[in-house]
């Protein structure tokens, strides 16, 4: 029984589902990985120092007036958001 076993693994088509199994696990650990150290840096970012990093992008001429004011304009709601919270939990 071990021996036809062997054998199974030892074709083609067995490699090939060997891999593409190993790759999806693989795939799906480095998405959770990635996943969890972006929500934490976002988490921990405020609204204002977002804000200060699109300035300064704008002032570099990354972003236009146009792009900035919908930002500034996002921003401010999460801010408003954020401070209604923080004075909810005093």
């Amino acid at each position: 029984m071990i021996a036809n076993i062997w054998e199974l693994l030892q074709t083609s088509y067995a490699r090939l589902v060997i891999w593409a199994a190993i790759l999806a696990i693989l795939s799906v650990v480095g998405y959770y990985v990635v996943r969890r150290f972006r929500d934490e840096s976002e988490d921990n970012e405020t609204s204002s120092e977002m804000l200060t990093k699109f300035q300064d992008s704008r002032v570099r001429g990354e972003l236009n007036e146009a792009e900035f004011r919908t930002i500034k304009t996002i921003l401010a709601e999460r801010m408003q958001a954020e401070l209604k919270q923080e004075d909810d939990s005093s």
